[in-house]
């Protein structure tokens, strides 16, 4: 399987706006995935337990996974299901959910809503048209970012601008 091509398939989050690339997934010798034949959504970021899975593990229980193995999925054998992911960076204090067709967005101190169904570019602000849904995703956000580790006093994480990614 290492000298087959993988379709260019997997949706992957960038920082947090929906900027997507199209990637596959190979474990050599045990599974290609195209992880957005899965729907609703997939995200590099929750992959971890399918490639653990993949190769006959599963995550250390005192260090749970935010993803799910998703072969079963894969290999037709359950159904599709929604999930909520959440992200966050350092840099400009990004912070977002998406949820269904919306999608929370926190970027440089100002907040948005979109609804990615209807508007996949993130162009139309919607918080003030949906103030319940907004209010929602973000309470949703904050539940889920205080079960989170802190940034350590000396993370390096750079500015969207200049085009280094995030580091921990």
């Amino acid at each position: 399987m290492a000298s087959e091509e993988v379709p260019e398939t997997v949706k992957a989050e960038q920082p947090a706006t929906s900027t997507t690339l199209h990637r596959g997934l190979s474990v050599r010798g045990v599974v290609a995935l195209a992880v957005s034949d899965i729907t609703p959504m997939a995200s590099l970021l929750i992959i971890a337990p399918v490639v653990l899975a993949a190769a006959g593990t599963a995550p250390d229980t005192n260090y749970p996974s935010d993803g799910e193995n998703l072969l079963p999925v894969l290999g037709g054998g359950a159904a599709a299901h929604p999930r909520t992911l959440y992200w966050r960076y350092k840099a400009n204090e990004q912070a977002a959910v998406r949820d269904a067709r919306w999608k929370y967005l926190k970027l440089g101190g100002r907040e948005y809503l979109f609804d990615i169904d209807a508007d996949p570019r993130e162009r139309a602000d919607l918080r003030q048209k949906f103030p319940d849904e907004f209010e929602r995703l973000k309470r949703q956000y904050a539940s889920w970012s205080s079960r989170m580790l802190p940034y350590p006093a000396d993370a390096r994480s750079y500015d969207v601008k200049t085009g280094t990614a995030d580091r921990y």
